[in-house]
């Protein structure tokens, strides 16, 4: 179902951009019942996977993001569907000119419920040098629904030598489940501070990832799930990625660690191939481990 509420025209100073799904289950398939846009904002058609999930790639035809956007994203899953959301390409946060008050907000909401499993696997997000970028997500789970997502940041254009200068960026990411916040993380990168550069901080490394999952271990054979709330069983899991992400390249760039029955995998280093790779690959891990599932990789990775 495709609605549309409002004209594709920019709003005020920018481009408004809303975009709302939601997946359940019909004749034991996980399909889109709503997706509803404005704005440039698109998901043309889903994929079901080889391991049964839905797939659904985010389309956004302008390519970036200036001073006065505003970027909304809605998504719901429900009726034990699985669904894996990512898009096309890189996001871009352009150049804000100086004394622009305007910035760029992205909102995401994100929502598991019903058994079902969601994965937010957007490709990298590029912050121009100059930026004025205003992130937030919010994940809110059930206590029987999983999530998988990871945020991958890179500041400025690396290839081109861009540093990204005097720019501006807040992120804030809030994890709640049963409507109560479990885990929550805020970054906030100005000119004056000093995060960027300082060994405590980013260590001028100028891309940085954050891998989190919240899955519940499926006993094969079984149809129900059994809640993995035993801190030695997830720290078994935690030791097992520790392992696996040792035999990465540059494996100095990787940590592993779990709070409040939240995996958290983080890379910090110079370039965000590796920071892909490595997600993906641990991915695979979680799913096969947790859910006996060999994950399906989206096919738009490889064009």
């Amino acid at each position: 179902m495709l609605k549309q509420n409002s004209s594709d025209k920019p709003f005020e100073n920018g481009w408004l951009a809303r975009l709302k799904l939601l997946f359940r289950q019909s004749h034991g398939e996980s399909i889109m019942a709503d997706n509803t846009h404005i704005g440039p904002l698109r998901v043309q058609r889903t994929f079901k996977a080889e391991d049964e999930s839905r797939h659904v790639y985010i389309l956004h035809p302008p390519g970036g993001y200036v001073a006065g956007d505003l970027i909304d994203i809605h998504v719901e899953t429900q009726d034990s569907t699985h669904v894996v959301v990512t898009s096309p390409g890189a996001s871009k946060f352009y150049r804000c000119e100086p004394g622009n008050p305007n910035k760029q907000t992205q909102t995401l909401n994100l929502r598991a419920k019903q058994h079902s499993l969601l994965e937010w696997l957007p490709p990298e997000t590029i912050f121009f040098k100059d930026a004025n970028a205003h992130l937030e997500t919010n994940i809110q789970l059930d206590a029987n629904s999983d999530f998988i997502g990871w945020e991958i940041a890179c500041l400025g254009r690396t290839a081109s030598g861009e540093t990204f200068g005097q720019g501006r960026l807040t992120q804030t990411l809030n994890l709640f489940q049963n409507d109560v916040l479990i885990h929550r993380e805020r970054l906030r990168l100005t000119p004056e501070d000093a995060i960027q550069s300082q060994p405590w901080g980013l260590d001028q490394q100028p891309v940085f990832g954050t891998l989190l999952a919240v899955l519940k271990h499926r006993q094969e054979g079984q149809s129900s799930s059994l809640r993995f709330d035993r801190q030695d069983q997830l720290l078994a899991v935690v030791a097992n990625l520790r392992e696996q992400i040792s035999e990465f390249p540059e494996a100095q760039h990787w940590s592993v660690t779990t709070k409040s029955g939240v995996i958290l995998v983080r890379y910090l280093g110079p370039h965000s191939e590796p920071c892909k790779n490595g997600f993906s690959q641990i991915r695979d891990n979680l799913l096969k481990t947790f859910k006996q599932i060999e994950a399906s990789t989206p096919r738009i990775w490889a064009t």
